[in-house]
């Protein structure tokens, strides 16, 4: 018999995110500062190298991972192709990306996931692989950002491969309805699809599971309840919001972890405090927009 506050024996262990030390966290956070002042002034190969370091050193931190593809994709005029027409550029990064997810290296496999990207931040395929390196390091806001990347880049938004992972990893943390809801996505585009409506039933009879607490409900280490624990992202998020309200990438992240969740009051409300001490920040005010049409 498991003793109190154990884990269920058959309970696999999901990797657990590593967080960089603090002295880390300040040399990335003035990487950051920089890359985003050489963007205002259009200097985006220098943006690149500063937000590229700040994705290695603390690869599950959302908000870095966003200032780098935009800056790429304001590089390439949102082309949608960025320097890579013809896919023959960037080989031995690419090379390097599949051995390294074989032997499950997974800060070398983002390290060359982020050179393929440099020459086209919509490459697909790298985007995939990045956000299962991603998932190696638990980083698992990284990993659904990379696939929702993948997707919107993809001309077939019911890819069946694309939504299949983008489900896995929501149902992984316990976001039963929005994994459901991208084989809705692949039903949509593709009525033929005979795997969509048994995943849909396969992903609402674990959720019923989940929901009664039983060890079959609670296999993919998801935690019932929206407790801010000590330690966790949000909590982090929450800190660096208290430090400085007009903290716009901290509100925005914490938004997004709460929609992720379901948790959409919660992240109206973050919105509207950032919203307030920022004097109406326009990227605040439009996720908020979209927080409440949702």
């Amino acid at each position: 018999m498991a003793k109190e506050n154990e884990e269920p024996e058959d309970k696999p262990k999901r990797p657990q995110r590593k967080h960089p030390s603090a002295a880390l966290q300040q040399r990335l956070q003035q990487n950051f500062e920089k890359g985003q002042q050489n963007v205002k002034q259009r200097n985006f190969d220098y943006a690149t190298e500063m937000f590229a370091q700040c994705v290695q050193g603390d690869p599950g931190n959302v908000e870095y991972i966003k200032a780098f593809i935009e800056n790429l994709q304001r590089k390439y005029n949102n082309n949608k192709k960025g320097n890579n027409p013809l896919g023959l550029k960037g080989m031995g990064s690419r090379s390097a990306l599949k051995k390294a997810l074989a032997k499950e290296d997974w800060n070398t496999a983002i390290k060359a996931g982020l050179e393929l990207l440099q020459i086209n931040p919509w490459d697909i395929e790298a985007l995939r692989k990045i956000a299962k390196a991603s998932a190696g390091l638990g980083c698992y806001d990284a990993q659904l950002n990379y696939l929702k990347i993948a997707l919107d880049s993809h001309t077939d938004p019911g890819d069946v491969e694309i939504n299949r992972e983008c489900s896995e990893a929501l149902e992984a943390s316990g976001l039963f309805d929005q994994a459901m809801i991208c084989w809705e996505r692949v039903k949509k585009y593709h009525p033929n699809n005979e795997e969509a409506q048994s995943a849909i039933a396969g992903i609402h009879a674990n959720k019923m599971e989940f929901m009664k607490g039983t060890k079959e409900g609670i296999r993919t280490g998801a935690k019932k309840g929206h407790e801010s624990l000590p330690g966790t992202r949000e909590e982090e998020l929450k800190q660096r919001i208290e430090a400085d309200p007009a903290d716009v990438g901290a509100a925005s992240e914490l938004a997004e972890l709460y929609s992720r969740e379901d948790r959409y009051s919660e992240a109206e409300k973050a919105l509207a405090k950032s919203l307030e001490a920022t004097g109406g920040d326009v990227k605040v005010r439009e996720q908020l927009e979209d927080v409440q049409m949702r």
